[in-house]
């Protein structure tokens, strides 16, 4: 296949091309989770599609060039490795000598494992063909040398290959916890380079993202690691987080960004909207010097208590109030299992979290004239266990008085 100009770089040209898969390295980068059912789909696509409709991005380093990028890589993600752990393709250069070079993928990541995950599983229809005995002969039928098509630059320019990862990943993004870490840690690692970089700037040389996306995403990249670790969990969401960081960013104490934190992860607040409007509303506050953030925090916390606690029972359904505070007892049991909370913060009262289970146990004796489906003698001996229970509870309630 003829090489063909596809993309300028400030260096050079990116040229599609076809190179063994061997060759190709994958260090780390922004998608830090792969998913093997993703890669599976993809595989079967490109299958189907006869090779990939958008090549992998792939660099030649020489040795200099690739250390350099390891650096950078390190220095972006904390991620330690050497030039030993890739391997190398040795080639003639220009001059005629024998040299080592290094092909990392630096765009296109689940392209490459999916092209991978080919060579080693073959396809269905090989499989069926060939009785399972498929590794490397599915591969060398769709791909004739063991050759695929990619988007070469051998510029052997370092801040080019960030600049391509970053952008290939803001049309195909990861998860946005991970572009948003990944861009803030990028443009601290630029600022080093430029101390009078903004977030202007960087957003027209380097990255798609807005000057204010990219602000958040700085701001998300401060938060403390147990706020990113639910994000990453999915426990609450990254435009969630984000609301978080403005607190911080206001000066809020520890204690306040925990209270926050605790609010939304056991689902007093359900939307990023919400959260905005109320944070929104705090640090206005807190500018201004008219309220404590902390007064302002439990007067909100009483009110939504209040709310809550004389709503009258016979206007919500007995197993869905039932099965909340089930999921409620659930979160704060992790947010005391992380030692995020401690009794004297319960949100179920200022004494212990046992006021809370004598609160599900309550409901669950008045639900029991409900369940038609169980005998008298049923509902008498599951009565008798939650009264136990309930007793239980205020006893060890009174050890903390």
């Amino acid at each position: 296949m003829a090489n063909k100009p596809i993309k300028k770089t400030s260096d050079g040209e990116k040229t599609e091309t076809k190179i063994p898969l061997e060759w190709i390295i994958t260090p780390p980068q922004i998608r830090q989770t792969i998913d093997p059912e993703h890669i599976k789909r993809l595989a079967h696509s490109i299958i189907a599609t006869q090779g990939c409709e958008n090549p992998p991005i792939v660099y030649k380093f020489d040795e200099t060039g690739f250390k350099v990028y390891l650096a950078m890589i390190e220095t972006i993600w904390g991620i330690h490795s050497t030039i030993d752990d890739y391997q190398a393709v040795e080639q003639i250069n220009h001059h005629g000598l024998l040299v080592k070079y290094y092909y990392p993928v630096v765009a296109g990541a689940c392209r490459t494992h999916a092209l991978r995950f080919i060579r080693d599983n073959g396809c269905d229809d090989c499989r069926e063909k060939l009785n399972n005995s498929i590794r490397y002969q599915c591969f060398d039928q769709h791909f004739p040398c063991r050759e695929i098509t990619v988007r070469l630059s051998c510029t052997n320019n370092t801040h080019d290959a960030l600049r391509d990862m970053f952008n290939e990943n803001i049309y195909q993004p990861p998860s946005t916890h991970e572009l948003a870490m990944g861009i803030a840690l990028y443009f601290t690692f630029m600022k080093i380079e430029d101390p009078k970089l903004t977030f202007a700037k960087f957003s027209r040389e380097c990255v798609g993202w807005s000057a204010t996306k990219i602000s958040e995403a700085m701001r998300y990249k401060d938060l403390p690691d147990y706020i990113r670790q639910a994000v990453e969990k999915g426990q609450i969401l990254y435009g969630m987080a984000v609301q978080l960081s403005r607190l911080q960013s206001a000066d809020c104490s520890t204690f306040e960004l925990e209270d926050w934190y605790i609010k939304i992860v056991s689902g007093r607040l359900l939307t990023v909207k919400s959260i905005e409007e109320q944070i929104t509303k705090v640090i206005k506050a807190k500018k201004s010097g008219q309220f404590d953030l902390e007064t302002l925090m439990l007067e909100s916390q009483t009110a939504i208590s209040r709310r809550e606690k004389f709503r009258k029972p016979v206007l919500l359904d007995t197993l869905e109030l039932i099965y909340a505070m089930k999921r409620w007892l659930e979160k704060v049991l992790d947010l005391f299992t992380q030692g995020l909370l401690s009794t004297k913060f319960s949100p179920f009262t200022q004494e212990s979290v046992t006021h809370g289970m004598i609160a599900v146990w309550q409901i669950a004796k008045l639900s029991l004239k409900h369940m038609t489906w169980l005998k008298e003698n049923q509902k008498q001996e599951m009565d008798q266990t939650f009264t136990k229970a309930i007793e239980m509870a205020k006893e060890l309630q009174s050890l903390h008085k």
